[in-house]
C-alpha cells in the first residue's frame, strides 16, 4: 500500500479525530458504515436515554429505512436494523447515547 493511502479503518479513526464522525458510533459500526453496501441492512444495538419517547423515535428510525426490533424501557437499549449508510443519521438522533453494529443481538 502507498503511504499515502490509508485503510478504511484508519479513515474512520482520521474522520473521527477531525470531528467528522459521531462519537456515538462505536468503531465497529463506523466500519460498517464505511465498508457496507449503502443499502445493505445492518443488526444494530443502540443505548437510548431514559428521556426518548418512543413513537416519536420509532418513527424517526422508520423516515431513515429502519426498524426496531426490541426496545427495553429496564436497559434503554433497542435493537434495530437500518442501512449501513444511515448509521451516522442515527447516531445524531435526539437521545442516542451509543451505537453498535455488526452483531446479533438477542430479541
Amino acid at each position: 500500500m502507498n503511504p499515502s493511502q490509508s485503510t478504511p479503518t484508519e479513515t474512520a479513526v482520521s474522520q473521527e479525530r477531525s470531528g467528522k464522525m459521531s462519537s456515538q458510533l462505536s468503531p465497529r459500526a463506523k466500519r460498517e458504515m464505511l465498508l457496507s453496501p449503502g443499502d445493505k441492512k445492518v443488526s444494530v444495538l443502540v443505548t437510548i436515554s431514559t428521556t426518548v419517547e418512543r413513537t416519536r423515535f420509532t418513527q424517526s428510525v422508520q423516515q431513515i429505512g429502519g426498524a426496531v426490533v426490541t426496545w427495553s424501557d429496564t436497559t434503554n437499549l433497542v435493537t434495530l436494523t437500518i442501512p449501513a449508510r444511515q448509521l451516522e443519521a442515527l447516531a445524531g438522533m435526539d437521545g442516542v447515547v451509543y451505537v453498535e453494529a455488526g452483531g446479533h443481538y438477542r430479541d
